[in-house]
């Protein structure tokens, strides 16, 4: 006899129903082992899969050729370092303060169209960017990349969570991976190519990637609420408290979010927008530049093939911090590198070092398994990224406009370095090296 059981949708209490009742008649959702209400029947996950890896290739691919492209377009311009440090960091003021608000979009019933909606401001932005002359007039498209990637990455990892659990969730994870991998290297090389053209081109063919995302998140499943809406109001205030909530009570995320700080900078700020200045001063073509940062992100992705067996050896703080560490030394040889091979393996080993930290930081910060947590579990390291970016893109760009490269980036080297040391000191304590762990089989979970 089937007998009867009792199911938690969402954050509602659970209720008795027949087994039977939840037979699929048209198309049926069943909660899956983490009460996620998300996970489909039927075969519809492998429709929302396809259309999750699409968006995961042309977000990432819309959003780098505006990284790659926008401090190149800046150089060619001839504006001080200090502008293009202002300019670059300007999405990150979106992150910062609307990352929680824009997470709790994850667990409503409009994740669907929360997506279709961000790719759609992507496209406006990128056409903001085709015309754009002055670099006041980068300020609003920039603004509006922030708002769609804060959205993008607590709504979409979110709803390629929601596909399954166990082994099925560890090939989702790979295969969303390996998506951002193609996007990352793509885009950059697509943008430096029709930047040969004009920049404007460029900026167009980003519109272009948006609206295949746009189309490809349209086409997803809808699903029910992971728990009811309460009113904007309170939805937004709900937010903040519940992403202090998750940072302060999960010490994991917080260890994520602090590597994911640190590496953010030496990614996107010193190993991105500034080294493109660098390159660009030294006369490489717009062309030459992308498909440098298009080589790293594609080492990079070769590097995250041999996550599983390298942390099941060392562990996820090991694998943020001797990466951190490894690509500050790289970057603190910049200004003794004048040619390509030189530059080029400094890229290289920056993509090595930092090839780990997207599946590291979303292990520590996807510490909870609960759906109404995941989102902010993953906001937590976006604000951390944007804060990072904000801070100091400002900073680095005011110092190098009084200094040189040949002082600034060694001095930063020396105390990223020290400064990675002390976080995987404080990490360790909180997630032990897997041999540490072997040692203590006693020892429970920290959060």
């Amino acid at each position: 006899m089937v007998g009867e059981s009792t199911y938690t949708y969402g954050s509602r209490p659970g209720f008795t129903i027949p087994r039977r009742a939840l037979v699929p008649r048209l198309e049926v959702l069943l909660p899956g082992p983490n009460g996620s209400t998300n996970h489909a029947t039927r075969g519809l996950w492998r429709r929302d899969l396809v259309a999750i890896l699409v968006m995961m290739a042309f977000f990432p691919a819309a959003l780098s050729m505006s990284q790659t492209l926008v401090p190149l377009w800046m150089a060619s311009l001839r504006f001080e370092k200090a502008t293009v440090g202002l300019i670059q960091a300007t999405p990150a003021l979106m992150g910062v303060f609307l990352g929680p608000p824009l997470a709790r979009l994850a667990t409503g019933g409009y994740r669907r169209e929360t997506l279709v909606g961000l790719f759609v401001v992507s496209a406006v932005a990128c056409w903001l960017m085709s015309r754009a002359t002055t670099a006041a007039a980068l300020v609003v498209p920039q603004m509006m990349f922030g708002l769609a990637t804060a959205a993008f990455w607590s709504n979409g990892l979110a709803a390629s969570f929601g596909l399954g659990d166990g082994s099925r969730q560890d090939a989702i994870q790979g295969w969303v991976t390996a998506a951002q991998a193609i996007g990352f290297c793509g885009g950059p090389l697509l943008g430096g190519y029709l930047s040969m053209r004009s920049f404007p081109a460029a900026f167009w063919s980003g519109a272009v990637c948006a609206v295949i995302g746009a189309l490809a998140a349209a086409a997803m499943v809808r699903r029910p609420a992971i728990e009811p809406s309460p009113g904007v109001g309170r939805a937004v205030a709900e937010s903040y408290q519940r992403f202090w909530r998750v940072v302060s009570q999960r010490p994991r995320v917080r260890v994520g979010s602090v590597f994911v700080g640190l590496c953010a900078f030496l990614l996107f700020v010193m190993g991105g927008s500034f080294f493109l200045v660098y390159l660009e001063g030294l006369g490489w073509t717009s062309l030459a530049a992308a498909s440098l940062i298009a080589g790293r992100e594609a080492m990079g992705g070769l590097v995250r093939l041999g996550y599983g067996p390298a942390t099941r050896r060392l562990g996820p703080v090991t694998l943020l911090g001797g990466g951190a560490i490894l690509a500050a030394v790289a970057l603190a040889l910049t200004p003794l590198a004048t040619s390509g091979w030189p530059l080029v393996a400094i890229a290289l080993a920056v993509g090595i070092g930092l090839g780990f930290m997207s599946p590291a930081a979303n292990v520590l910060a996807g510490a909870s398994a609960v759906p109404e947590e995941q989102a902010f579990g993953i906001v937590t390291t976006n604000v951390a990224n944007s804060g990072a970016q904000l801070l100091l893109a400002p900073l680095l760009g005011w110092w190098l406009g009084g200094s040189s490269y040949g002082v600034v980036y060694p001095a930063i080297a020396v105390v990223w370095i020290g400064l990675v040391w002390w976080a995987m000191r404080w990490g360790w304590r909180i997630e032990p090296p897997p041999r540490a762990q072997r040692s203590e089989p006693d020892a429970g979970p920290t959060g």
